[in-house]
């Protein structure tokens, strides 16, 4: 078959092997590709942010730093004299540059004196209330506050303070920087418009979940993320710094980064989708595999060519093989021995070996026709000792019954007897009516009456057993004719399965499958012959105990008959030689070696075929296949003389 062939087998075994390789290698590859990529990009990006932690932490530091030597080198009259504060508040180009949004001193109290910008029209007014002023005051240190909304723009804005003291030390007042979230050139503005990737982003939070800094500016001050909506936020808020894959508060899921500011408290976090972040992975997954693919094909082509070359001669040696192993075959052609290599050894060998076959078929034909006559014999002979048992079988039980009949009858009489002397006078002896009862039911009489009955039946079938037996034997025979007749071969199965029972019924179950077959033009005799030793052969392939089963079918040339068992099956190696003359696989004593061979030879002069399949230890089974009207174009009379 196709797919036991060389061609296949190297074919399967090359590409099998490649494909485990690949996939190994694959395998191995891709995980250590996959788990040192996606760390990559996770150190990557936790890098990252913390370098831009690093410098925003150093430019608020620079600024509160620039606010506190500002308010340290500040004149005596600060404060104390409102336009020498305005004077020296508008002096200071550079820290202005950073505190863009607004400088303003106040005095100890939180009353505003100047402010940079101007604005006259709020001297005055007390500031007190301002967290940063409370804190400032509370801790005796500049503080940096928590981002607010300004009245002026209604921008998010943090203010940073310094105290403000007079030559002994003591707070007079404070300076108060303040930096607009939202105004260009601030030291927060590269937050906002910082990419990762087409989809990544970085955001601020403080302590209390609020929003310092994003990219989409309506959840700025807002408190949004809920707690559980984002569990590495939550994370964060308790401590942790590094990235990890999670879902934000709004579904998505993200590799996330967080890193705490130490200048404020405040958290940086970076924010890049999984689709995007992890897309090197992918791409190296669909790439790899493409290329695994490619490498497979490429090992099949190649393996599938060097079979080829392998196992076409060897094809072409098995086709001939083939055709000289056929029994119509010409003997006379021989295959190529030119070859130099060992299929020409092999052909050599192999028409050294159809030339001593030529001539020993001659004499193996004349020997087949002799032994035929001993081998039907033998075959009567079996069939006697068969018919011989199965006859003393029903002999014997009609004759037990017979006996059993005789006993029971006989109690049945008795109980009759017992009825009729009580019958006079039951009225008046009721325990004479007891004795009855009592006989009646030692005897058991119900279960006599029906017993009676089968037994008689039970002898009845055993005379009709023995006349069918008869019948069969006849019919097997044939034994009033021997010349071409229709026939059913179905009938002629049935008489020879009755025929050879004895021999079968210890060893197998019998399952018959018939189609109903037409009558064909045959000598049904012989092909009981044949029907006979399959069905012998069948039960002596069985061990213990199996099934032997019956099939028929028929086409409008054909008719066909199936026999298959469960037994030992044959050797692939004999499987060639099981219709030849003499050979038999059966210990010495138990067979000729000529019944396959006597039933291959009625089977082609029927112009018939006989094929065999079998699988070891799982059984055998052999077809008869039948023309269905008889074909003359060969002699025939050795048919009716064979």
């Amino acid at each position: 078959m196709k797919s036991r062939s060389i061609r296949f087998k190297l074919v399967a075994t090359i590409t099998f092997f490649v494909a485990v390789l690949l996939v190994a290698m694959a395998t191995v590859t891709y995980v250590y590709f996959k788990s040192a990529t996606e760390k990559l990009i996770v150190d990557q990006q936790f890098a990252t942010i913390t370098n831009i932690a690093h410098d925003l932490d150093h430019e608020i530091t620079v600024a509160h730093k620039a606010l506190i030597s500002a308010a340290n080198f500040s004149p005596a009259d600060v404060v104390s004299s409102p336009v020498a504060t305005q004077k020296w508040l508008d002096s200071q180009y550079n820290a202005l540059t950073t505190f863009g949004h607004s400088m303003i001193v106040l005095d100890k109290a939180g009353t505003l004196i100047a402010s940079a910008p101007a604005h006259p029209e709020l001297y005055g007014t007390s500031l007190a209330h301002r967290d940063y002023f409370i804190n400032t005051m509370k801790s005796f240190k500049p503080v940096i506050s928590a981002p607010f909304v300004t009245a002026i723009n209604d921008n998010p804005v943090i203010s940073m303070t310094a105290l403000l003291r007079n030559e002994d030390g003591s707070i007079k007042g404070l300076i108060s920087g303040s930096i607009d979230l939202m105004e260009k050139d601030s030291i927060f503005e590269g937050l906002r418009d910082f990419r990762i990737g087409s989809s990544g982003y970085l955001y601020l939070f403080a302590q209390d979940r609020t929003m310092i800094m994003h990219p989409d500016r309506t959840r700025i001050m807002k408190q949004d993320v809920l707690p559980g909506a984002n569990l590495l936020f939550d994370q964060a808020l308790e401590g942790f710094e590094g990235s990890g894959e999670t879902i934000n508060s709004k579904g998505i899921g993200f590799l996330a980064s967080f890193k705490r500011l130490e200048s404020t408290g405040w958290i940086l976090a970076a924010n890049y989708r999984l689709s995007e972040a992890f897309v090197p992975v992918t791409q190296f997954r669909n790439y790899f595999l493409s290329g695994v693919f490619f490498i497979l094909l490429l090992a099949a082509a190649l393996s599938w060519k060097l079979g080829s070359g392998i196992a076409r001669p060897i094809e072409g040696f098995a086709r001939k093989l083939n055709e000289l192993a056929q029994p119509d075959a010409d003997r006379k052609q021989r295959l190529d021995d030119r070859r130099k290599d060992e299929i020409g050894q092999l052909a050599q060998s192999f028409n050294t070996l159809l030339d001593e076959i030529q001539r020993n078929e001659t004499d193996l034909e004349e020997a087949q026709i002799q032994v035929m006559q001993s081998e039907k014999l033998a075959s009567v002979g079996q069939l006697a000792a068969g018919v011989a048992h199965e006859i003393n079988n029903p002999i014997g039980f009609i004759n037990s019954n017979l006996g059993s009949l005789k006993g029971q009858v006989e109690d049945l009489l008795k109980v009759l007897a017992t009825y009729q002397d009580a019958e006079p006078a039951l009225a008046e002896h009721p325990e004479l009516l007891a004795a009855i009862k009592q006989a009646k039911s030692a005897a058991d009489l119900d279960f006599l009456q029906e017993d009676i009955v089968n037994l008689i039946n039970e002898s009845l079938d055993g005379v009709h057993r023995v006349k069918k037996i008869v019948d069969n034997l006849k019919d097997f025979s044939r034994v009033d004719t021997a010349e071409w007749q229709y026939a059913n071969l179905e009938t002629g199965l049935e008489s020879t399965l009755n025929i050879v029972n004895n021999e079968i019924k210890y060893k197998a179950e019998v399952i018959k499958e018939f189609a109903g077959l037409p009558e064909i033009d045959c000598i049904v005799s012989q092909l009981n012959q044949v029907f006979l030793n399959l069905l012998v052969n069948a039960a002596q392939a069985i061990d213990e105990r199996g099934t032997i089963t019956l099939r028929t079918g028929f086409d409008e040339k054909n008719v066909w008959i199936d026999v298959a068992d469960t037994g030992s099956g044959i050797n692939p190696e004999h499987l060639g030689k099981i219709f030849d003359p003499f050979f038999t696989t059966k210990p010495v004593g138990k067979g000729t070696g000529l019944g396959l061979s006597l039933a291959y030879g009625i089977v082609k002069r029927h112009h018939g075929r006989m094929e065999v399949r079998s699988e070891l230890g799982k059984g055998t089974t052999f077809r008869v296949t039948l023309p269905r009207v008889r074909i003359m174009a060969e002699a025939t009379p050795e048919l009716a003389q064979a």
